[in-house]
């Protein structure tokens, strides 16, 4: 890997602003150092907040380049969220939307390239001995299990847990390999952690406020935090 720290960013549902903060704290933590910091996305770019089209257009465009609008270099992983799952569903199977302002803040469609982009992010991502989902994973299934549609939410449909299951705030993770780090359960007050995890959703479309988790490889869970508030 490119450097000896990792970050971790949950759910910004359509909050650029806090987005470009985090960027600008990320760069302050890594000074000069020639090394490429990487940071992980855990889903949910869109509904709630303001701008969602400009979140998945710059992490898009990031993903494309390798570096940020001002050239630094960066590498990012970004995860898909059940919101991402959901606006496929809802925008392209029933020509409807959960939340109206994501469509204005593309510019009145969603392009088919952000749309497949969402579509096709990866459900999960490992790093040593930490496991990285949007919202969920059962340490007693294997990966393909894991990832198989078993999720029943409202109807007859089934969903990922991945990326629809909540876990209550003293769950425990029950792993002797890996560490869980997740969002998708709005904490405002957070993060929150659990035997073996951490929960690093702080609601930041209510709350302007993001915790960043700081890693470090072969360690497990964080080692550090950064909070960026607006």
């Amino acid at each position: 890997m490119n450097s000896d720290e990792y970050f971790v960013i949950a759910d910004l549902h359509g909050r650029f602003d806090l987005l470009c903060k985090c960027f600008e704290s990320i760069k302050k933590r890594t000074g000069n150092k020639s090394n490429i910091p990487t940071v992980i996305f855990l889903g949910d770019y869109v509904d709630r907040g303001p701008d969602s089209g400009s979140v998945v257009r710059y992490l898009m465009n990031i993903q494309k380049t390798g570096q940020l609008s001002d050239g630094t270099k960066l590498n990012i992983i970004c995860l898909k969220g059940n919101h991402e799952d959901m606006l496929w569903w809802d925008y392209v199977e029933k020509n409807e939307l959960y939340d109206p302002k994501v469509l204005e803040s593309f510019g009145g469609s969603i392009p088919t390239e952000e749309l497949v982009w969402m579509r096709d992010l990866p459900l999960y991502y490992i790093q040593d001995n930490n496991i990285f989902v949007h919202a969920y994973w059962d340490p007693e299934l294997n990966i393909e299990q894991n990832l198989k549609p078993t999720c029943l939410i409202g109807s007859n449909i089934l969903y990922n847990q991945t990326l629809w299951r909540r876990m209550d705030d003293i769950e425990p993770f029950k792993s002797k390999e890996y560490y869980l780090t997740h969002g998708h359960t709005p904490r405002e007050l957070g993060p929150v952690k659990a035997l073996n995890r951490i929960n690093l959703d702080t609601k930041a479309y209510k709350t302007g406020r993001i915790v960043i988790g700081i890693y470090k490889y072969n360690i497990k869970g964080p080692i550090d935090f950064i909070e960026v508030k607006i």
